[in-house]
């Protein structure tokens, strides 16, 4: 420890006591008092902005989030409904077959009546995919493996190699999803 002289140690004591002084002075607390006032406002006006800026966050990933969950609702409602028409074009195309095969009969009264009958679920069951955004694949002549499946090679010189020359089954789209590709025979 340091020892310190009398003289040093009463001016040492009259610095404190100035400093004590000068602290206890109106003029000087009112300083103080406003410049600590100023260091809070600061410290709340920061702190506000903060908030402000992490409410705006906040909001902005709620809006992201429920436009996400809206997105994903709506692809779980293309895919439960895609699943649905899927089954129902087999009974589409069992009635497509029936029609054709009872065509070709001789026609009496009673098979036109029937016809007839069948006829109108057949269009029932098309204006009903029709409504339901579903459409048959029909618009290409050449083989395009995301719209076919080749079910056969044949040589045909009417077509060049890589062109559909038959449909075997009928391939449907609901808006833009390939629901079942069509079973094509294609050209060698």
């Amino acid at each position: 420890m340091a020892y310190m002289c009398d003289d040093s140690r009463d001016d040492a004591m009259k610095n404190q006591e100035s400093a004590e002084h000068c602290t206890k002075c109106p003029e000087n607390q009112q300083e103080t008092t406003e410049s600590a006032e100023t260091d809070a406002l600061s410290a709340c006006k920061k702190e506000v902005l903060d908030t402000k800026n992490l409410l705006l966050r906040v909001r902005a990933d709620f809006d992201n989030y429920k436009k996400r969950v809206e997105r994903d609702r709506a692809a779980w409602n293309d895919m439960a409904q895609a699943s649905v028409l899927k089954e129902l074009l087999p009974v589409v195309d069992d009635f497509d077959r029936a029609i054709k095969e009872h065509q070709k009969k001789e026609r009496t009264p009673e098979l036109d009546a029937w016809l007839a009958g069948f006829e109108l679920i057949a269009k029932s069951l098309n204006k009903f995919l029709q409504q339901h955004k579903v459409t048959e694949i029909t618009e290409a002549t050449d083989f395009d493996p995301h719209f076919h499946d080749a079910f056969a090679q044949i040589e045909s010189p009417e077509h060049a190699s890589g062109q559909i020359v038959d449909v075997v089954q009928r391939g449907y789209k609901f808006k833009d999803t390939v629901l079942r590709p069509a079973r094509v025979v294609v050209a060698k």
